[in-house]
């Protein structure tokens, strides 16, 4: 939060503004992490919220291509899919149950722990990037 007052040599020091700062949006992030962790959440949304999948598609695409996905080093993506995986395991439980297609928890897990590995030469990837 940051607060500015102004000093009015009638009425002393008064409140001027007050600005509630997201500090996460104030600043740039490590690109594979910040790119990891919504590229996660939009595989999610494509994977447990079917009728939302065409437009999650749509919004990663353009994400990717904005955010510079494609100025990543090999070493950047590696640990990118490194991110998504991580971030699809601790989001498994709260996506593979209520509210949405009831994907099972495990499956999630499971398929984390693939794009984690990588071996399958990056099909995986391709796979969460829609390419």
């Amino acid at each position: 939060m940051l607060v500015r007052f102004q000093h009015d040599s009638a009425k002393g020091l008064t409140l001027d503004r007050i600005l509630v700062v997201d500090w996460e949006m104030s600043k740039t992030g490590i690109t594979s992490i910040e790119l990891g962790q919504f590229v996660a959440e939009m595989h999610l949304v494509q994977l447990c919220l079917p009728q939302s999948e065409k437009y999650a598609s749509l919004v990663l695409k353009h994400y990717l291509q904005e955010y510079g996905y494609t100025t990543l080093s090999e070493e950047g993506k590696e640990s990118m899919m490194r991110h998504v995986g991580a971030h699809i395991i601790l989001l498994a439980e709260r996506w593979g149950g209520e509210g949405t297609v009831n994907v099972d928890p495990q499956t999630l897990v499971r398929e984390a722990v693939e794009i984690l590995l990588d071996r399958d030469g990056g099909v995986s990837r391709n796979r969460v990037l829609g390419v």
